[in-house]
């Protein structure tokens, strides 16, 4: 059961007196609200936590520092990252899911400073000069499908099949809208890509 306009204003009622989002979650628990716990979320340099209601967009109490409010956590992770895009003038790499500067008027031209790829095609610029290496492959750009296949290789390096499997449950995640943990794959992938030796990065 989804909680009613009056039970959610009484949860935040319940929550801003005692400061404590649990209070929220216990009152709607009370009411026959299905719950799921609090999770948290973060994005670019803000985070929250919620009272997990089951889906992405759920009308729930949030919590931001010291302020709670009404909302669902997908509005809220839409809406800073769209501000921070503006306000710090980048844009989300629509591979590594990092954040890279644009640079370019069209933001389709922008290359990745992370990956070294256009963000929204994944596609490598042209060479600006010949120094022909381009051995690793670029794992960033592979579907789940691919990802999953190139793991079975036993012929690949280790360290990038373990990248593989990784990129591939959190692109799994992503398409099953499990958003905290497809980002926490996302950061797992991003400390394994900082160990990889340089002839193994793409």
């Amino acid at each position: 059961m989804k909680p009613t306009e009056t039970q959610l204003q009484e949860a935040l009622f319940r929550a801003q007196h005692s400061d404590d989002l649990g209070a929220a979650e216990n009152y709607l628990k009370a009411q026959g609200v299905l719950t799921f716990g609090i999770e948290h979320v973060d994005c670019a340099d803000r985070d929250i936590a919620y009272v997990n209601l089951g889906d992405t967009y759920d009308t729930t109490i949030v919590q931001e520092g010291e302020d709670f409010a009404i909302s669902s956590w997908g509005a809220w992770y839409e809406e800073t990252e769209n501000q921070h895009c503006e306000d710090d003038g980048v844009v989300r790499c629509g591979y590594c899911s990092e954040f890279t500067p644009v640079d370019s008027e069209d933001w389709h031209k922008t290359v990745c400073e992370h990956r070294g790829r256009y963000v929204d095609s994944g596609e490598k610029p042209a060479p600006t000069d010949d120094d022909g290496e381009d051995d690793a492959p670029n794992l960033d750009c592979m579907t789940a499908t691919d990802l999953h296949a190139y793991c079975q290789e036993q012929s690949n390096p280790a360290p990038l099949r373990e990248y593989a499997a990784i990129k591939a449950r959190a692109i799994d995640a992503r398409l099953a809208g499990r958003i905290p943990q497809a980002l926490q794959w996302e950061k797992a992938l991003d400390a394994l890509y900082q160990q990889l030796p340089s002839s193994l990065r793409w």
